[in-house]
């Protein structure tokens, strides 16, 4: 009994003894370490659940008491590569590597995602090369690393044969430090049509997704005075059916222009007029006043309850292509098509491994004359990311999509193209980057381009 209580004696005496020899904050630091661990584990589970911006909030807030802590700075890199920053997820990334290059198995990877974003094609290659040293082999195969050291070694190979082609971003009444998408000219091209998910939107709702608000279809007039779009607007009287309290986004006209085509997505929001359980594709007609009418959906032969966008038609509105999740397709998001007969829509097919992958094939536009089909896919040989592809139609098939080049494409998620051959001009939306003028978010971008261009890109293979 004595021997334990001098035992005791001592185990105190050597506490106290730390304590008095120990600087005034060692024990504050204990507790400061303790709280960075629970932030960063907050973090992870907002970031697992696909919510970045509240996660990357937990881990700033982990750097607010230790900002060169090694780990935390890893996740604030990996929360801004999810969020599309990819100049600052590098920042942190390499800040992380500077402090303890072994933070996380996975922290070369994220170097190399982030320099490959930003066209950064050989120090892409170094990092991911690296981060095969690193990482389980389960995760180097998930994460198709080998596949993105394809890409950057296929991108300093485009850059170097780039098409011949000027490209612009349209401007601030337009684009802004949002997402701004799916741009379509009306028939006499006096009026643009695209989507934004702007703050000024229709129930001001935002998603619980990423945190950024839902989308709305916005009408700007061109004005030959200032040779610019106006302002686009979501409440003008044109349009202002058009959007609910959910996704609202365009996909086009029939070639009349009678008939316009978006997709709306208000699964879970409460007191809406329109419900969904995806995303559904819809139509709305003129009405007397030239005003567009409260949309109306596809059929369930068409619309499921997966997700299905971009619907485009062929000239004579008797051919329909679109995206759709369902069961049966190659991958992810498929390219489907239907065809009307009898103005019934037939069950939809999938066009096949040809043009559909594994990986996610979007936003699909075909010229009026089904000749051409324009789609965006991150499954064929690209620079990485989401690249603009086209397909000739041969016969009944369609031939084996070709890259359409740099620099339409280049590391920026290309998508929402759409091409008008009369006007000699092309629209699609990327990523606002600090090289190609974008206000931030996603843009909308403007390109010359003409059909000879597009045959020039077939004859070149």
């Amino acid at each position: 009994m004595k021997h334990t209580l001098f035992l005791l004696f001592l185990s105190l005496s050597s506490l106290v003894y730390a304590f008095e020899s120990t600087p005034p904050d060692s024990t504050l630091s204990i507790l400061k370490k303790a709280e960075i661990k629970i932030l960063i584990s907050d973090g992870r589970t907002f970031y697992n659940e696909d919510r970045y911006r509240l996660g990357l909030l937990k881990f700033r807030e982990a750097l607010s008491i230790n900002k060169n802590h090694a780990n935390a700075n890893y996740w604030v890199a990996e929360s801004h590569l999810a969020l599309g920053n990819y100049g600052t997820a590098l920042k942190y990334a390499k800040i992380a590597e500077s402090n303890d290059p072994n933070a996380n198995k996975d922290l070369q990877y994220v170097i190399g995602q982030s320099n490959h974003r930003l066209g950064n094609f050989d120090a892409a290659i170094k990092a991911y090369e690296m981060s095969l040293l690193t990482m389980p082999k389960s995760r180097i195969k998930g994460l198709l690393v080998d596949k993105k050291i394809s890409e950057c070694k296929r991108g300093l190979e485009m850059i170097k044969t780039p098409l011949d082609v000027t490209i612009k971003p349209l401007g601030a009444t337009v684009n802004s430090r949002h997402d701004d998408y799916a741009a379509f000219l009306s028939n006499d091209g006096q009026q643009l049509y695209y989507s934004s998910r702007k703050a000024q939107n229709t129930g001001g709702g935002k998603s619980a997704g990423d945190s950024k608000y839902f989308s709305d279809i916005l009408i700007s007039d061109w004005d030959a005075t200032s040779k610019d779009w106006t302002t686009g607007k979501n409440l003008d009287p044109r349009i202002v059916k058009l959007n609910s309290q959910g996704f609202d986004d365009m996909a086009g006209f029939s070639a009349d222009g009678a008939v316009l085509y978006l997709t709306i997505n208000t699964e879970g929001l409460l007191n809406e007029k329109i419900n969904t359980q995806s995303t559904d594709i819809y139509y709305s007609t003129l009405n007397k006043e030239k005003n567009w009418a409260s949309p109306k959906p596809f059929d369930r032969s068409l619309n499921t309850f997966y997700f299905e966008a971009s619907p485009t038609f062929t000239e004579d509105g008797n051919t329909m292509y679109f995206i759709s999740e369902r069961i049966g397709g190659e991958g992810k998001a498929d390219i489907w098509t239907s065809k009307k007969v009898a103005d019934v829509w037939q069950k939809a097919e999938n066009l096949g491994n040809t043009i559909n992958t594994a990986q996610q094939e979007t936003t699909v536009f075909v010229s009026g004359d089904n000749k051409y089909l324009f789609f965006s896919s991150e499954g064929h040989e690209g620079m990485g990311g989401y690249d603009i592809y086209v397909s000739k139609k041969v016969g009944e098939n369609w031939s084996t999509p070709i890259n359409i080049g740099f620099p339409i494409n280049d590391v920026s998620d290309e998508t929402h193209f759409v091409f008008y051959p009369k006007l000699k001009k092309a629209y699609y939306s990327k990523l606002s980057t600090d090289n190609n003028g974008g206000l931030g978010g996603r843009d909308i971008f403007e390109v010359n381009l003409t059909t000879e261009a597009i045959e020039k890109i077939f004859s070149s293979l």
